[in-house]
């Protein structure tokens, strides 16, 4: 702190929520929610004796250690945790009354902490999000088509883009 607020001011502090790490791609229109095949991230490799946070480095500085040892992976996760999950999104996302994608990031450890919706997440071909569509054969064009699509019939509810 004493060389962080000289330089950046005003700073604020969060409590380290240990335990398993999400990331949620969801679809949303007036209250229906698709999510996607949901991404859990590893952290096995360097992050032994280390908090196990998705950091600046670890999501955008190729360079670094934390970058190259930091995964997300579309995988089975136990049912239980995964109905956990959807239901905590569906919640959020039912909430919202318009139209667009965005992405939960939630820690899981007994209980449900969500640590950020992001409303504009990443979309290149790399990302999260076109990593869980593509688990489910949607190309990131389609996924792209299928964003428009969305937009235009944003009055209408609860039609199943994606089966």
């Amino acid at each position: 702190l004493e060389e962080t607020i000289p330089k950046y001011g005003k700073m604020f502090a969060e409590e380290y929520i240990n335990g398993r790490e999400f990331c949620v791609p969801v679809i949303f229109s007036h209250g229906y929610a698709e999510i996607f095949p949901i991404l859990e991230i590893d952290f096995t490799e360097h992050f032994e004796e280390k908090p196990k946070i998705l950091s600046y480095k670890a999501k955008w500085s190729k360079n670094t250690n934390a970058f190259k040892n930091t995964y997300s992976k579309v995988q089975q996760i136990e049912q239980e945790v995964e109905e956990k999950i959807k239901e905590a999104v569906t919640k959020i996302c039912s909430k919202l009354t318009g139209t667009g994608y965005c992405t939960v990031d939630i820690r899981y450890d007994d209980r449900i902490c969500v640590l950020e919706i992001n409303p504009n997440p990443y979309l290149a071909i790399e990302s999260d999000f076109i990593k869980s569509a593509r688990a489910l054969g949607i190309t990131s064009n389609d996924f792209v088509e299928r964003l428009i699509t969305l937009n235009k019939m944003a009055e209408v509810k609860n039609i199943k883009l994606f089966s």
